[in-house]
């Protein structure tokens, strides 16, 4: 049964609904009107028990986190926007980062997909190695009559092993085959990958960017729900709980504004927003223009992080290109240069 809405999904969802509700459509309708659209079983049976709790009074937010199908952050976006009666806007925005997401994990999902490949192709060529070719040049040396080295010997013994236990090794490389596939399609994989990266007490490089990516994300979703700039950060400790360090800096960034310190200079001290990013913003809000500021500043270091990160994987191709080539032919030559001149001594 299906759990929780992708990427994708919840991104389709936000938007049709937040176009209904433009129209003038009323919610419990508008999604009724959407789970008569949908051919998924489950989804539909999903929408009308929301269209039902709606009908019967219960605040759109509450049907959604009843159903246990929305992701949290969505509902509790919704509900800010139904305390600010924005919710047509929330929604809009929801449509929106979602998108982005869907987008980001897909560029990344994409620049794993060939070094995962890459790594498999290196494994087998190392069997195939070990086990087939090997054991050519241990008859060579027997037929000769010839004394190998003591790395040779480990070399060949190795071989023997491998080719014995040769089934359970292609299985094991079979099975690593489809969790990397598995891992490959599974949105919320990559999500918890970049969250680990994010546990220490104080996240650098990649980390950092994906924080404040994040943070930078949550905000534009507040602000654009119509809460003010202080109520958006308070907002973004929730949202963002899985993050330690960035509720940390957002308590500390709550506190500064409380004492009357301009947004640029709290989330450049707090170190929530790099300090080119704030200054962004502070000219977007000055003129009038935060929402738009915002949501320029959330879209550049969605950007910078995902690059990021997939040129922190793009090192991983290059340098298993590497460990192969230097395995294969150290171990090549480990064989091959001790046979060449047993060859000389005989001729």
């Amino acid at each position: 049964m299906k759990k929780q809405m992708k990427y994708c999904e919840v991104s389709y969802f936000c938007l049709e609904l937040s176009m209904f509700l433009r129209a003038g459509v009323e919610c419990s309708e508008a999604l009724l009107m959407l789970a008569d659209e949908m051919s998924d079983r489950i989804y539909r049976e999903k929408l009308l028990e929301m269209s039902d709790c709606v009908g019967g009074g219960v605040p759109l937010s509450e049907a959604m986190r009843r159903s246990r199908w929305i992701p949290d952050e969505v509902c509790r976006m919704v509900m800010a926007g139904e305390t600010t009666g924005s919710v047509e806007e929330v929604l809009s925005a929801l449509a929106e980062f979602y998108d982005n997401k869907d987008i980001t994990s897909r560029r990344i999902r994409s620049a794993c997909l060939y070094p995962a490949i890459l790594f498999l192709v290196m494994l087998s060529v190392l069997a195939v190695l070990m086990t087939k070719v090997l054991p050519v040049f241990r008859d060579v040396y027997a037929s000769l009559g010839g004394e190998v080295s003591t790395v040779v010997k480990i070399l060949f013994e190795t071989g023997a092993f491998l080719d014995s236990a040769l089934p359970v090794f292609f299985a094991a490389v079979s099975l690593c085959a489809v969790v990397l596939i598995v891992l490959l399609f599974s949105e919320r994989f990559f999500e918890r990958a970049a969250f680990s990266l994010t546990r220490g007490s104080q996240p650098k490089g990649i980390a950092a960017k994906l924080c404040s990516a994040r943070f930078a994300q949550v905000l534009m979703l507040g602000i654009t729900g119509g809460l003010g700039i202080a109520e958006a950060v308070e907002n973004a400790e929730i949202l963002l709980e899985d993050y330690p360090d960035t509720v940390r800096r957002c308590r500390v960034c709550s506190e500064k504004l409380m004492e009357g310190q301009p947004i640029s200079e709290s989330l450049a001290n707090t170190g929530l927003i790099p300090a080119t990013e704030c200054r962004l913003l502070s000219f977007g809000m000055e003129s009038g223009n935060g929402e738009k500021a915002v949501r320029e500043v959330a879209e550049r270091l969605e950007r910078e992080a995902a690059e990021a990160l997939e040129a922190r994987i793009g090192l991983i191709e290059p340098v298993l290109v590497l460990l192969t080539t230097l395995m294969v032919g150290g171990i090549l030559l480990a064989v091959m240069l001790p046979l060449t001149e047993l060859m000389a001594a005989l001729g």
